[in-house]
């Protein structure tokens, strides 16, 4: 069998020895949601379950989805509403979490945003990978944005 390797997860394997985190060896959880000043912070993990230490690098993609599978509203765009996060290198040990903000506006209506959207099923593509996570969503959301993956302290 091959194995394909994205340009940037075999660069971050040649300079740190350790190979990026497949989507196969990751777990998806919500961690906290909290709301101010018109934005809703959500924080979710993803957990190193595979056999070894692997990393990330960068924004996951994250898109919410209706019941039929098709992206609500639009996929969450990049920084934006959250103050800037540098972008950096997260290790994982085997059981670790790397974790990163989602954010949605609460005020609505709003420019981009004349109404709420719903879906059921939150869908994360983990940095430099094409095959998604997904757990249920439930609530309102607008305007989504997401910042990069950080090591969870």
């Amino acid at each position: 069998p091959t194995t394909t390797v994205t340009s940037t997860a075999a660069a971050t394997a040649g300079v740190t020895g350790v190979a990026g985190c497949p989507t196969s060896s990751l777990h998806l959880s919500f961690v906290s949601g909290q709301g101010a000043a018109g934005t809703a912070y959500m924080t979710y993990a993803l957990t190193n379950v595979g056999p070894g230490t692997c990393t990330l690098l960068g924004y996951p993609g994250v898109s919410i989805l209706d019941g039929a599978g098709q992206i609500v509203q639009h996929p969450a765009q990049r920084g934006g509403i959250q103050a800037p996060t540098a972008v950096h290198l997260v290790t994982l040990a085997k059981g670790a979490q790397a974790r990163f903000i989602l954010t949605s506006s609460d005020v609505i209506p709003s420019p981009g945003c004349s109404h709420a959207f719903t879906g059921t099923t939150l869908q994360v593509f983990p940095p430099n990978q094409r095959d998604a996570l997904t757990i249920p969503h439930s609530g309102s959301f607008c305007n989504l944005h997401v910042g990069p993956v950080q090591a969870a302290h």
